[in-house]
C-alpha cells in the first residue's frame, strides 16, 4: 500500500476508535474500509487525515464519504488560499493599469473577466458598480462549480465531460465492484 493510502486509513483508523469509544458495538469492516479508501484514493491522504480529525473534534456522528471529500477539499482549497471575490475584483482593477495584452494569472479570475466580454469590454463601461456586481456573481458561481469538480469523483467528472465511453465506463465499475468483492 501506498503513502497515501496509508495517510488515509490512517485518518478513518482514528475516526473509527473516537466512534468506538461512544459507540462499542459499532462494525466498520474490512469491505467498507475498502470502500472509502477507494472513494477517497483520489484525495491527498494528508487532506484526508486532517478532514477526519477535524470532523470527529466536531461531529458525533459517523462520517460519509462525502462529509471526508467535502472538508478535504476545503482544506485543500484553503491552502491554495483562494482570492475572495472583493480581492479578485480589485486584481481586476489593478490589471487595468497594465500596458499591453492583459490576462490574470487566477484562472477563475480569467475565466470572470472573459465571461463578462473579456477586459475590453470591461475597460470600456462606463458603468463599474454593475460591472463589480455582476463580476462577484459570476466568480461566486465559478468558485462553487470548482469547489464541486474537486469534490466530485473522476471518473464522475470525465463521463459528465464527454471523455469515457460508456464501455470503459462500465468496464471501470465492474473493475471496482470486483476489488471490493475480495
Amino acid at each position: 500500500m501506498d503513502t497515501n493510502s496509508d495517510m488515509i486509513l490512517k485518518g478513518l483508523a482514528v475516526v473509527v476508535k473516537a466512534f468506538r469509544a461512544k459507540h462499542p458495538k459499532y462494525v466498520f469492516d474490512k469491505q467498507t474500509s475498502s470502500i472509502y479508501l477507494l472513494l477517497l484514493s483520489d484525495l491527498p491522504g494528508e487532506a484526508v487525515y486532517a478532514a477526519c480529525l477535524d470532523h470527529i473534534s466536531k461531529s458525533p456522528f459517523f462520517p460519509g464519504v462525502s462529509d471526508i471529500r467535502e472538508r478535504a477539499t476545503e482544506i485543500m482549497t484553503q491552502g491554495s488560499r483562494r482570492l475572495t471575490p472583493h480581492e479578485a475584483w480589485a486584481e481586476v482593477l489593478r490589471t487595468f493599469g497594465e500596458i499591453g495584452e492583459r490576462r490574470h494569472d487566477d484562472p477563475l479570475v480569467e475565466k470572470t473577466v472573459q465571461s463578462l466580454g473579456g477586459w475590453r469590454v470591461l475597460g470600456m463601461s462606463d458603468n463599474q458598480v454593475a460591472d463589480r456586481a455582476r463580476f462577484i456573481e459570476s466568480y461566486n458561481i465559478f468558485v462553487e462549480r470548482e469547489k464541486a469538480r474537486v469534490i466530485t469523483l473522476p471518473i464522475v467528472n470525465q463521463v459528465e465531460a464527454g471523455d469515457q465511453p460508456q464501455q470503459l465506463v462500465e468496464r471501470e465499475v465492474r473493475q471496482l465492484v470486483d476489488r471490493l468483492a475480495v
